[in-house]
């Protein structure tokens, strides 16, 4: 049930964010002004932090923490995309994008 209530929370983060995103063609968070598709299908569930910042290529904006659990986002200047990526227990157990590709 917790699971599922942060991926209801992590879709109505990306949903607001695109909103915000279409307007302003940036969200504010961490830019990294080029994250690729490619790069965001690199990351892989099991990954630390570290790893899918080095992927990436920049530190993410931590947007929630509850307990194990940690929501970061990377924003894409150069595309106004939005990478999340959910982490429990310091490893990758879900991501998201919108807008690269």
């Amino acid at each position: 049930m917790k699971k599922r209530s942060i991926a209801i929370a992590v879709i109505a983060v990306l949903l607001i964010a695109s909103l915000l995103i279409g307007c302003n063609g940036n969200s504010g968070g961490a830019s990294s002004g080029g994250i690729t598709l490619e790069q965001f299908n690199s990351i892989e569930s099991g990954m630390s932090y570290d790893e899918v910042a080095g992927i990436l290529g920049s530190s993410g904006e931590l947007a929630h923490e509850a307990g194990v659990t940690r929501v970061y986002h990377w924003t894409n200047s150069s595309s106004s995309a939005l990478v999340t990526v959910i982490f429990v227990d310091g490893s990758v157990d879900t991501t998201a994008q919108v807008g690269l590709g």
